[in-house]
């Protein structure tokens, strides 16, 4: 943190500059992004994120504007992603023992402790890593292109969590399966309805089968769209 602080303080010299232009502010980004390019270990890929979440609060702080914030916030995720894939890997090669183990591996050398995290920051950067590259780039632009969006952690973990969820849906329903469940449910509730409604279920049905049509092309035009080479 203290060589976050030294790094930023190149911005904090101009405060007059800095709030008459986002310039400045922006080239320290990409000078921080070639520096996470580089990063080939744990503490310099933290540190870069420490210097863009010291810049992201500056840009708030001197109202520097959202596409300012979000430049900083992105480099910060992006540092978050690559420290969760590389923690990730060196528990796979077993040069940083698994967080729940008693004792470490007979090649694992390093703990958690030993490089400063802890358990949930270490679980938080490989939950944001797992998500996609193409799903997270399209997430970005979501945010970005939004009136009033802002990046974040949060809420690039619930993203995550959408991913894996997508990930663990329950395999297609059988057509036999599936009608004969729609049968029980219509003739439980046919049951329970007065004469009038029991008349006007069959258009129910039809309107709700239109619905789903309606979003079944829309789900379809998404995908489409996201899956369209750039």
């Amino acid at each position: 943190m203290i060589r976050a602080n030294q790094d930023l303080d190149c911005i904090r010299r101009r405060p007059r500059a800095m709030t008459a232009t986002t310039g400045s502010a922006i080239a320290t980004i990409s000078k921080a992004q070639r520096m996470l390019e580089k990063a080939a270990t744990l503490d310099e890929i933290l540190h870069v994120e420490n210097l863009a979440q010291l810049a992201r609060d500056y840009a708030k702080k001197a109202r520097l504007g959202r596409e300012s914030i979000n430049v900083a916030a992105r480099l910060a995720l992006d540092a978050r992603r690559k420290a969760g894939s590389t923690l990730k890997a060196m528990m796979e090669r077993g040069e940083l023992a698994k967080p729940g183990k008693s004792q470490m591996s007979q090649r694992a050398t390093l703990t958690l402790e030993d490089l400063g995290l802890t358990r949930s920051q270490s679980s938080r950067y490989q939950q944001e890593a797992s998500v996609p590259p193409e799903a997270y780039e399209a997430w970005v632009r979501r945010v970005i292109d939004s009136r009033d969006g802002v990046l974040s952690a949060y809420s690039l973990r619930a993203l995550a969590r959408q991913c894996e969820s997508d990930e663990h849906d329950d395999p297609p329903l059988p057509f036999a399966k599936a009608e004969n469940r729609i049968r029980r449910l219509i003739a439980k509730l046919s049951k329970q309805m007065d004469r009038d409604g029991r008349a006007r279920l069959p258009e129910l049905l039809k309107s709700l089968y239109r619905e789903v049509e309606v979003d079944q092309s829309a789900a379809e035009g998404g995908r489409q769209r996201y899956n369209r080479p750039r």
